[in-house]
């Protein structure tokens, strides 16, 4: 097949039988369209097609699952299993307790030092993703 004869009804054949044939999520499809757009994109700019195939059509949105989290009862566990007596165990619970109880991301709670903790006022600044 020539390049120029590819047009969008071929692509989206090409799509339909990527899902079909190899039951692809839709991050996996949107990761090959936006690798023949670039391509196309290449050809045009090399003067070796004229059009892209893929300028008309939309791009599959990427499924947005819920995070994994514990129950209650296997938080309780956790947190009961540590040694609170010594201060390694007594730093490990409070952290475990900080990404619980205050939903932070662990990067967030790997980022936090000293001077982020007001224990006069009882709290704690964390700075957000993107420093936001």
């Amino acid at each position: 097949t020539s390049l120029n004869a590819v047009d969008d009804v071929l692509v989206m054949d090409y799509i339909s039988f990527l899902k079909g044939a190899f039951d692809l999520e839709n991050s996996s499809i949107a990761r090959k369209m936006t690798a023949l757009r670039m391509f196309f994109d290449f050809l045009i700019k090399e003067a070796v097609v004229e059009s892209n195939p893929l300028s008309h059509l939309k791009t599959p949105q990427a499924s947005k699952s819920l995070p994994a989290f514990l129950m209650v009862e296997e938080i309780i566990q956790l947190l009961s299993a540590i040694d609170q007596k010594t201060p390694l165990g007594y730093r490990d619970f409070v952290l475990i307790e900080l990404l619980y109880a205050c939903g932070l991301r662990v990067n967030e709670c790997s980022q936090l030092r000293l001077n982020d903790i007001n224990f006069d006022e009882r709290f704690v600044f964390v700075p957000g993703k993107g420093i936001k």
